[in-house]
């Protein structure tokens, strides 16, 4: 009897990816205030402090990220060529989790191709290299999905209960995937029938009932942790408190009778309209662009209208969701895109199938996956100035951990990449700099803040200088400090 035949699709992957790591792994890391908080928050975990950033419990996001960075931030400290390997590591494993979920839709070539493609995606490697949640969430979400087509095509306790232990793990780790909940029982309300059969599948609506109370009940211990923490103090924590909060009140200040929203829709709809129809690499929208996010959209949508399983209705819930979020911008749209693409070449090896041979019909989708890496591919995705200013940064924070007192409050136009390089708190006074010197001397009074780590071309620093106090120039970055006048 002839042993069957071994798929080494993913394992090739996993090669070709490692092949990329000395290039496409950063030594630097590009300062987020998003990414400072999810390292802060490991550190503070790695400490035994819990769950806190900028001396701040944290509630905005769930502590799934944070968990997986503590084992490195444990064993490296704040080293990002290592963070960015190890995020880089996890982008490996949600491309190969990509390529597993498309290869039950289309030919393993395609799906090799697909996953390829997401990988060297210039936004996905963005994503290794910046310490944030978007490439392990959308691994998770994927690992989500995978568990539940096989619980809702071989219905098990133990499938089902791996279902919803995934759903669990990709909302820890990423909020925005709290779609594949009412996606999972759309799913079994909608999925294709046999001619003949009921209307409403049953058995099927209560396996998806049961994912669903089983991920429930294991996010239910963060729901509880994060309702009872007191309100942070604003001066440390982020000021946008929810998701929902942001969605209603937009900008930090705004109240919800100046969100226009019929504005927000069409910049919105403008902007990832241009980011779809270049491979989440252009901003600026052109006719060509927006053409081709139609037709992606368009074959996406005739996908989900045959299948209606998870993943096309955690697509169909995204869209709308993105077009009235408070902000937009590339790395929102990476779930969207790994799933629009996967649609758009199933219906290209739908269409192909039908007209053409078997090897010339998966020539299609897969020489629309490799043109798509070649016209988006980038060998530089990061700033090119990202080394200069990191090692700025550094060099301001080396200046401000040796002149300021230990007891000193110190203040920083992005509060929690400043808190997490000195390793103490720092007060945000980002609004106040920017907006001139006035603003940020009465930011600094109220808090006694004695120096403030700020952007160079900030203009509180412009005033500052002219106004004769102790400024010290790094580059890109300038330190400011109260009461030491230079005579």
């Amino acid at each position: 009897m002839a042993r069957p035949r071994k798929d080494l699709w993913a394992p090739a992957l996993v090669l070709v990816a490692l092949a990329t790591l000395p290039w496409s792994v950063q030594k630097h890391w590009t300062p987020r205030p998003d990414g400072a908080r999810y390292v802060l928050a490991a550190r503070s975990l790695v400490r035994g402090e819990g769950y806190r950033a900028n001396g701040q419990p944290f509630t905005l996001r769930p502590p799934g990220f944070s968990l997986l960075l503590a084992p490195v931030v444990a064993a490296r400290g704040v080293d990002f060529a290592a963070l960015n390997l190890f995020v880089s590591l996890l982008g490996i494993a949600t491309a190969v989790l990509f390529l597993v979920w498309l290869r039950a839709r289309v030919p393993a070539p395609v799906a090799f191709a697909a996953a390829l493609a997401l990988w060297l995606d210039p936004e996905f490697q963005r994503g290794c290299n910046e310490v944030m949640s978007d490439v392990p969430g959308l691994g998770l979400l994927l690992l989500a999905l995978i568990l539940v087509r096989a619980a809702f095509a071989r219905p098990s306790a133990a499938l089902r209960l791996a279902a919803a232990a995934g759903i669990a793990a990709a909302l820890y780790v990423r909020t925005a995937n709290v779609l594949i909940l009412p996606a999972l029982m759309l799913e079994a309300l909608t999925a294709p029938r046999a001619a003949g059969g009921p209307r409403l599948d049953a058995p099927r609506l209560r396996g998806a009932v049961v994912m669903l109370g089983a991920a429930l009940l294991l996010v239910v211990p963060w729901l509880v942790w994060s309702a009872a923490q007191p309100a942070p103090d604003e001066a440390y924590g982020p000021r946008i408190q929810s998701y929902s909060s942001a969605l209603l009140y937009g900008a930090p200040g705004e109240s919800p009778e100046r969100v226009r929203w019929t504005a927000r829709l069409r910049a919105n709809a403008a902007a990832y309209a241009a980011l779809l129809g270049s491979g989440l690499d252009e901003r600026a929208g052109s006719p060509a662009r927006t053409a081709v996010a139609m037709v992606l959209l368009g074959a996406a949508l005739w996908t989900a209208l045959r299948r209606r399983e998870s993943a096309d209705w955690v697509l169909v819930l995204s869209v709308p969701m993105l077009l009235l979020y408070f902000a937009n911008q590339p790395r929102l749209l990476l779930p969207v895109y790994a799933l629009v693409m996967g649609a758009a070449l199933e219906t290209a090896w739908d269409l192909a199938h039908r007209r053409l041979s078997g090897g010339r019909a998966v020539a299609v989708p897969v020489a629309i996956a490799v043109l798509s890496i070649v016209l988006t591919f980038r060998p530089r995705f990061l700033p090119e100035d990202g080394p200069t200013r990191a090692e700025d940064l550094r060099q301001a924070c080396a200046y401000v951990r040796d002149a300021v007192p230990p007891g000193a409050v110190v203040g920083g136009q992005v509060a929690p990449v400043v808190a997490l390089l000195l390793d103490r708190p720092v007060v945000d006074v980002g609004r106040e700099i920017a907006a001139g010197l006035p603003p940020t001397l009465a930011a600094m009074g109220r808090r006694g803040v004695d120096s403030v780590i700020a952007d160079s071309a900030a203009a509180g620093v412009a005033e500052a200088e002219r106004a004769g106090w102790d400024v010290r120039r790094f580059g890109f970055y300038a330190v400011v400090r109260r009461g030491a006048a230079r005579p």
